[in-house]
């Protein structure tokens, strides 16, 4: 995945990069979980020795966008799947309505899932390593028409 991002800082064979979430990208906010912030801060190599302020093309890593997916989305779905069968299995022999304890214990499922992603982001035990590399110094002039279109 291209990224467009500015060096903030230069760390020997490495720099550190800040980029600007895409309007795409929405507010799942799994690169940062529950983060409000709209940029990111990553660590990427830098082969072409760009300097503070550059502004650069990053080449990140896909197998950690679909890793942060996974994390957002598909681990609430699959919890929010297992609460149904739950209330399933909890209300086989109850007289109430059988539609809405399935449904409201999936929902509780969904809420645990998300309090499990943010407790466990907090401890630092969600480890998404965004390994990208500088592939470009772009100009200034360059870095404007890409910007516009982002937003």
């Amino acid at each position: 995945m291209k990224e467009i991002g500015i060096v903030k800082k230069n760390l020997q064979d490495k720099a550190r990069v800040e980029i600007k979430r895409h309007a795409a990208c929405g507010s799942c906010g799994a690169c940062q979980l529950g983060s409000k912030r709209l940029a990111m801060e990553i660590i990427a190599d830098n082969p072409l020795q760009a300097r503070e302020g550059d502004t650069v093309m990053l080449d990140v890593e896909f197998a950690n966008a679909f890793k942060a997916t996974l994390i957002g989305y598909g681990l609430p779905f699959v919890m929010f799947m297992l609460g149904i069968y739950i209330g399933y299995l909890l209300n086989v022999s109850q007289e109430w309505n059988n539609e809405l304890i399935p449904f409201f214990t999936g929902i509780a499922m969904i809420v645990i899932a998300y309090v499990g992603i943010h407790f466990l982001d907090k401890r630092k035990m969600i480890h998404l390593n965004h390994h990208a590399k500088i592939t470009q110094i772009i100009s200034e002039t360059e870095a404007q028409p890409l910007t516009l279109l982002e937003n």
